[in-house]
């Protein structure tokens, strides 16, 4: 049996100075180092994300869609709601979100963290954090938000259901990759089954399937969830939901009205 390929800080420089100097194509890339294109392909894309390259982060369709939802809701034109940014980076989203009120920005990257402190923005409160871990510590602690923004570089899975509990009356977005643009082995394909009720052959369908999924996850704290934007990024969905806490009686209702319907 082969040895195992693993990547390191040598070869992820090697991977960008083949692509991008070089202009070798993924295949190339995959024959040199001795590994697969789509993990040539997936290495790739996510050190372009960490290093905050717009090609991957798509950070105007992002404010377009958050300005497009939160201008129409009236609450957010005082400046008074508290926002939960995870994954926040190098802030291309935070410092939009200030415009609406104060701003909880967490990362695990501590030059990311400092770059938000030195915004020297009394609306941002950075914290240095893994985001999946903080996030339970928030609902420990009974913290609600008006907005919630799950931006990971990968799958949101681990955020639900618990991130319904921060949210009572509010928005929650969310980024989700396409199929097939993570990795497809056998770790993924049961990511896509248990979390999402997702098999390969439901591509078409991915959207759908993501929005029946999450709303269940928002029953699970009763809290009700409607779909108010979509955004196709190519790589990648960009969802915003509107949430809002029900009593179980109501919310049991809703569901039954919506499938009757």
């Amino acid at each position: 049996m082969g040895k195992r390929f693993e990547w390191t800080k040598e070869l992820e420089a090697k991977v960008l100075e083949l692509r991008d100097e070089k202009k070798m194509t993924y295949r190339e890339i995959a024959e040199i180092l001795g590994t697969t294109i789509s993990s040539v392909k997936h290495k790739y894309i996510r050190l372009n994300q960490a290093a905050n390259d717009e090609r991957h982060h798509h950070p105007v369709e992002k404010i377009d869609q958050l300005h497009r939802v939160l201008g129409d809701d009236l609450r957010f034109a005082v400046g008074a709601p508290f926002i939960l940014e995870t994954n926040a980076g190098y802030g291309n989203l935070t410092k939009e979100y200030t415009k609406y009120g104060i701003v909880y920005a967490f990362d695990i990257d501590k030059e990311r963290v400092n770059y938000l402190h030195s915004l020297n923005n009394n609306r941002i409160v950075p914290k240095k954090c893994d985001s999946h871990h903080e996030l339970h510590n928030e609902v420990y602690l009974k913290n609600n938000y008006e907005v919630v923004d799950l931006d990971p570089y990968g799958f949101p899975s681990r955020y639900f259901p618990h991130v319904f509990q921060l949210i009572e009356d509010g928005y929650l977005f969310v980024t989700f990759p396409k199929m097939g643009v993570q990795q497809i082995n056998k770790i993924t394909k049961e990511h896509y089954r248990v979390f999402w009720g997702m098999t390969l052959d439901d591509k078409v369908r991915q959207e759908e399937l993501i929005h029946k999924k999450i709303k269940d996850y928002g029953f699970m704290s009763f809290r009700s969830v409607e779909l108010v934007d979509s955004v196709d990024l190519g790589r990648m969905f960009r969802f915003a939901y509107k949430v809002k806490k029900e009593s179980a009686l109501d919310l049991v209702d809703l569901k039954v009205k919506g499938v009757r319907e």
